[in-house]
């Protein structure tokens, strides 16, 4: 059984703890809930010393099994004031499971900039004075120069220097880029406001991973890692960019800030020309984001020079930094990747903060060079630079505009609510806010309870069914997530039971499919009530303007029954 290691950074001290009596199948972002539910106060300032910053493998992290290895990175969020946790691919998540640390939890504010070496031997704390500000890719290098290659890293860029509210958290990845990216919630701010510029994890002479039943392990994983191999053929080839043409068939793709649902170039940026580009000018499609995926949705994009640009270009990001800002250019949307990786933001939250600044005039929609100017402001730290950081909700607010997407504070993904209703339910009733990998409700997605599929042209199921299956879809994401799964493994009834069959090989445990639904419910439920706490409902609301407006071209609404959806968690 792992343990708990706490780092208080004031006093450069470090505790161990075991892990508390009935938390013994909670890792990842169920052990990000509990200890942010039960240390850090509710009213707490999410840059002050009271918040704690926890990073957490999922249960199942280091072991042999496809897609396992993703890091939760939790603490109460300065986007939404309230419960955060945001998973990442990259190789940290798998190191700290060799290591037997089931979370690392930062305590206070260093007085100084800070590296923090992870390691068998314990923490060690070094100066990280000549690193701040400095952007990702330079910061790598420069620690690869001092440390051994091979550890994993955990970042922030300048962004997080500056505390801005659309800052992440970088994982390295395979390679040791910094392009794997906790990046909803304004995680990155809070790791800026504890004064840690990077986290090392070395793992050399770690004890590993034991089993109960090592046999019986490595069968159930092999024969699910072919299937996953089979049945995701589709993301292994064109990554989560295949979902650009299919979501603006569909009528959802978020366009000139989500004014209507499908854009005239999406051919141009859609995953067909992410393969296409990728391939013949070296990059490399079906690229995992951490070690031993075998869903591989991942991508290498070089420019047309044939150099690296960067690793990956995500539906999120060319959605929102494409069709939503009208530029129907992949080049000139790899190119924002680029420096919002550089910058260390969170690409959704960004461009929905700079199509805020475009509806204020500040930079016109559909010009790529506005986009770099604006991110050369965030780089600078203007006041147009800082007003875009704060986020989409508070940029708004700043500059005076009403068109905002964003739910608690925090932007929309890449779909229209009033067409994928169901994500748009997920967005409304999540304790993260607009978050779609807390469920992401894409036409032939069921819950838990088998509902049938019916599909209205206008995302998935009828009208009645979609907030239930939104429901057991954010419980299933849940156990996925305290697990350490990859939200495309498929939150569903049978995935639930083959990974109590894993735990049982894993840990010896007996436990069914029903009891790891009932830990996902009690994950969301623990989130819930630390928002309540915090001052936040349950369930929130969309903006006016999705109400008020119908989405173009198929004249679309969001016409779920909002007493439903009050109801969800009852």
């Amino acid at each position: 059984m792992g343990k708990i290691v706490r780092i208080f950074l004031q006093e450069k001290k470090v505790s161990e703890e075991e892990i508390p009596k009935g938390w013994e199948l909670l890792g990842g972002r169920g052990i990000c809930g509990k200890i942010i539910s039960s240390e850090v106060p509710p009213e707490a300032d999410p840059l002050g010393s009271k918040n704690k910053l926890i990073f957490a493998p999922g249960l199942l992290g280091g072991c042999y099994v496809s897609s396992s290895g993703r890091l939760s990175v939790g603490a109460k969020s300065p986007l939404t004031g309230g419960i955060k946790e945001s998973n990442v691919g990259g190789t940290a998540g798998q190191k700290l499971s060799r290591l037997g640390i089931s979370a690392l939890v930062l305590e206070g504010i260093s007085k100084e900039p800070s590296i923090l070496l992870i390691s068998k031997d314990g923490v060690k704390f070094e100066s990280a004075t000549d690193l701040v500000g400095l952007k990702t890719y330079e910061l790598v290098e420069k620690i690869k120069s001092r440390y051994d290659e091979k550890n994993a890293i955990i970042g922030i860029g300048p962004a997080g220097d500056k505390k801005l509210f659309l800052s992440g958290i970088f994982v390295s990845d395979i390679e040791g880029r910094p392009c794997r990216y906790a990046a909803r919630g304004g995680l990155g701010a809070v790791m800026g406001s504890k004064n840690v510029k990077a986290i090392l994890i070395d793992d050399k002479g770690a004890n590993g991973i034991s089993y109960d039943k090592r046999d019986e392990f490595l069968t159930l994983s092999k024969s699910w890692g072919k299937e996953l191999i089979e049945s995701r053929k589709v993301f292994t080839e064109y990554g989560t960019a295949v979902l650009i043409k299919i979501i603006n068939e569909l009528g959802g793709l978020p366009t000139r800030n989500f004014r209507v649902g499908s854009f005239k170039d999406a051919d141009k940026i859609s995953g067909e020309t992410l393969r296409e580009n990728a391939l013949s000018r070296g990059g490399r499609m079906g690229h995992p984001c951490h070690p031993g995926c075998v869903i591989r949705c991942s991508n290498i994009y070089h420019d047309k020079n044939g150099n690296y640009l960067t690793s990956a270009l995500e539906y999120e990001t060319i959605g929102l930094m494409g069709a939503n800002l009208e530029i129907g250019d992949l080049d000139a949307v790899a190119e924002f990747d680029r420096m919002c990786d550089e910058l260390g933001i969170d690409t959704i939250e960004t461009a929905n903060s700079i199509a805020v600044a475009m509806e204020a005039g500040l930079f016109k929609f559909g010009d790529a060079n506005g986009v770099k100017e604006a991110l050369g402001n965030i780089e600078k730290g203007t006041v147009i630079g800082r007003i875009i950081g704060s986020g989409a909700k508070r940029a708004a607010e700043t500059l005076g505009v009403k068109r905002a997407a964003h739910v608690k504070g925090q932007a929309l993904s890449s779909y229209d609510p009033r067409c994928i209703k169901g994500t748009g339910v997920t967005f409304l009733t999540s304790p993260m806010g607009a978050d779609h990998t807390a469920a992401n409700i894409l036409p032939g997605r069921t819950g838990y309870h088998f509902y049938d599929v019916d599909d209205d042209g206008g995302g998935v199921t009828s009208k009645e069914k979609k907030v239930e299956i939104s429901r057991d879809v954010q419980i299933m994401v849940a156990v996925c997530d305290t697990l350490g799964f990859c939200f495309f493994v498929g939150p569903n009834l049978a995935n639930m039971e083959f990974f109590a069959k894993l735990i049982k090989a894993r840990f010896g445990y007996n436990c069914s499919a029903l009891d790891l639904i009932e830990m996902g419910k009690d994950v969301i439920t623990t989130e819930i009530e630390f928002n309540k706490k915090a001052g936040i409902p349950p369930v929130s609301k969309l903006p006016e303007f999705f109400y008020k407006e119908t989405l173009k071209p198929k004249d679309l609404t969001f016409d779920i029954d909002e007493e439903n959806i009050k109801k969800i968690w009852e």
